[in-house]
């Protein structure tokens, strides 16, 4: 729209938040903010998790993924 500048580092696409609706804003792993950023000298984002992969989320959110483990019945469990 107007008044919005757009240039070559410009970026669009679906965020991909986990839960908006509940105020949940970390991105997930198909988020279109996921490894496309700048490294702008921030090292950490607003939870204390190191930039990853030498690639930048872009926003207060750096993705990263759950911890999971095989559990002895066979299930998993998904900790994040």
């Amino acid at each position: 729209g107007a008044g919005i500048a757009t240039g070559p580092n410009s970026r669009t696409g679906d965020p991909r938040f986990a839960n908006p609706v509940t105020g949940d804003f970390h991105i997930v792993a198909t988020s279109a903010a996921r490894n496309v950023g700048v490294d702008a000298g921030v090292t950490t984002d607003f939870e204390g998790d190191a930039r990853q992969d030498g690639f930048f989320d872009i926003g207060f959110d750096e993705y990263v993924a759950p911890a999971c483990f095989a559990t002895p019945n066979n299930g998993v469990k998904v900790y994040s």
